[in-house]
């Protein structure tokens, strides 16, 4: 048995077919939808370079503004103002690195008020001569000691570097001030300093 072929023409008229002899040519004058998303991509890109050369532009503008009064600005001259210390018209006859301790009435402990510059002043006047020791705290300069030195005032020497001694000085209890004694001591670097304090203090005492 055989079997003959025979050649059959036809024509295809499928939808691929149809849609790709619909688009136009690349020379064509009309574009395709590609491209019209390429040239939109590329018109953002482009506009938004634009923008930011514009922005850059004013930000280095204002800056420009902005730092021209800040140059013209005149700067501010500090006078000095002079500080009074009650101090003005004594004679500092010696002076010495300590720490203060203060004796605590309650409980008879010592307790440190402060370290600073101790110093002996004298002050002259109608009714002769007058010393005291002025102790100012380091840094801040806040007195904490001021004691006039009296008749019968005795410096003992205490474990080596302090040296103890006892005054009058006025305090506020329950809102009203009192005069009450209280026992000092003077803590320096070495006991011949103590002793050389010692000395200091005890002339300027007449007994």
């Amino acid at each position: 048995m055989e079997y003959i072929v025979e050649p059959v023409s036809f024509t295809l008229n499928s939808p691929c077919q149809s849609k790709a002899t619909t688009f136009p040519s690349f020379g064509s004058a009309t574009a395709s939808p590609f491209a019209l998303a390429a040239a939109k991509t590329a018109s953002v890109t482009t506009q938004s370079d634009d923008d930011e050369q514009s922005e850059t532009s004013v930000v280095v503008g204002k800056t420009e503004e902005t730092s021209t009064p800040r140059e013209s600005t005149k700067a501010k001259i500090l006078r000095q103002t002079e500080v009074k210390t009650g101090e003005e018209d004594e004679e500092t006859i010696y002076h010495i690195k300590a720490k203060l301790f203060v004796m605590d009435r309650s409980s008879s402990n010592w307790k440190e008020r402060g370290a600073g510059t101790l110093r002996i002043n004298i002050r002259e006047n109608a009714s002769g001569k007058h010393a005291r020791i002025v102790m100012r705290a380091d840094t801040v300069y806040r007195v904490i000691l001021n004691l006039p030195l009296f008749e019968g005032m005795d410096f003992l020497i205490m474990q080596e570097k302090f040296v103890r001694f006892a005054g009058f000085e006025t305090i506020e209890v329950d809102g009203k001030k009192e005069t009450q004694v209280v026992n000092y001591a003077l803590k320096v670097a070495n006991p011949s300093t103590a002793i050389e304090l010692q000395q200091q203090l005890n002339a300027c005492v007449s007994k």
